[in-house]
C-alpha cells in the first residue's frame, strides 16, 4: 500500500445502487478489475470493497497506482423533461430521489443529492484511509474545480472534478464540503 497518496471521490453516474457489486466484481477477469473503484458507497451508506488497496486502477485512462478510487452510487447530473428526470446516460430516474438544486454546477441545474447516510459513510471511510495510509490532508477551498495541488500529486482527499478537466462529479454540495473540511481534524489527530 506504499505509494497511495490520494483518495479520489467520484460517482457511478447510474441510477442503480451498489448492492452486490463487490461479489460481482470478484468474478471479473484481472484486466476488467482495473476499471473498478476500490470502494463503492451505496445510497444507504453501505460501503463495499471491490478490490484491494494495493491494486491499481485504470479509471482515468491510464494505469494508476498512487490513488484510491471511491465511487458514490449517484446518478449525478440530471436532465429534466416535463415531470421526469434522466441521468446523463439516459436512464430514467424511477425511484424517488432528492434533487440537489443548491446551485448550478458546470452547466447542470439538477443533480442527485448525495444522501446523509452516504456522507457519513464516506467520512468514516476517508478517516480510515487517511489514518491507515498516513495521507496528509488539508482542505482545499477550490473543491469542485480543477486543482493544481491535486493534479500535481499532492497527498489528500480530492473530488474527481479536481483531477480531470471536464469532470462534473460529484456536485460539491454543502454537506460534502462540510465533510471535507472536517477531515482536516482527522489528519491533525494522526500527526499528518
Amino acid at each position: 500500500m506504499i505509494g497511495k497518496r490520494q483518495v479520489i471521490i467520484s460517482i457511478t453516474g447510474s441510477c442503480d445502487d451498489s448492492s452486490g457489486l463487490a461479489e460481482w466484481s470478484a468474478l471479473l477477469p484481472p484486466g476488467a478489475r482495473l476499471a473498478l473503484p476500490h470502494y463503492f458507497v451505496g445510497r444507504d451508506g453501505t460501503v463495499e470493497a471491490c478490490k484491494g488497496l494495493a491494486e491499481a486502477t485504470e479509471w482515468l485512462g491510464g494505469r494508476d497506482e498512487s490513488r484510491v478510487h471511491v465511487a458514490l452510487c449517484n446518478a449525478g447530473p440530471l436532465r429534466r423533461s416535463g415531470d421526469r428526470f434522466f441521468s446523463a446516460a439516459g436512464e430514467a430516474v424511477l425511484h424517488f430521489y432528492e434533487f440537489c438544486t443548491q446551485s448550478p454546477y458546470r452547466g447542470h441545474v439538477y443533480y442527485e443529492l448525495i444522501t446523509p447516510k452516504q456522507i457519513a459513510a464516506l467520512e468514516g471511510l476517508c478517516r480510515e484511509l487517511i489514518g491507515r495510509l498516513g495521507i496528509q490532508y488539508r482542505y482545499d477551498a477550490t473543491l469542485g474545480s480543477l486543482s493544481p495541488r491535486c493534479l500535481g500529486g499532492e497527498a489528500g482527499v480530492w473530488l474527481a472534478s479536481g483531477l480531470v478537466k471536464g469532470r462534473i462529479d460529484p456536485h460539491p454540495q454543502t454537506e460534502l464540503i462540510k465533510m471535507m473540511m472536517r477531515l482536516t481534524d482527522t489528519a491533525a489527530e494522526n500527526g499528518c
